[in-house]
């Protein structure tokens, strides 16, 4: 933390100020400077700006790391402007297929 006091408590105070720590933000890993989203979403601003095929048998839901690998590397393939993916894998059935969305921040 940057100019701020930290309590045990989840508290800071900034500027005069306390804050609550939230218990649902979270740190997002990133690969090849990407930022993947797993079940859940940005709090920033944001816009879409593609979305990747994710239908198929490629996507080996045994391998989650492969799986990141080859969505980075499709993406940056197809898009050359973007930050993040937002990324639903594959479900259980065959009616849910998932969905990769390219965002950049505002």
């Amino acid at each position: 933390m940057i100019g701020g006091i930290k309590h045990n408590d989840s508290t800071e105070v900034m500027g005069g100020k306390e804050l609550q720590a939230k218990n649902n933000l979270a740190r997002v890993d990133s690969l090849d400077n990407v930022y993947i989203f797993t079940d859940c979403q940005p709090i920033a601003e944001y816009e879409k700006v593609g979305q990747i095929d994710i239908r198929g048998g490629k996507w080996n839901l045994d391998s989650y790391e492969e799986m990141k690998q080859d969505l980075v590397r499709d993406a940056k393939s197809q898009y050359n402007n973007f930050d993040a993916i937002l990324f639903k894998p594959p479900g259980g059935s065959i009616f849910d297929e998932g969905n990769a969305v390219l965002i950049k921040f505002k």
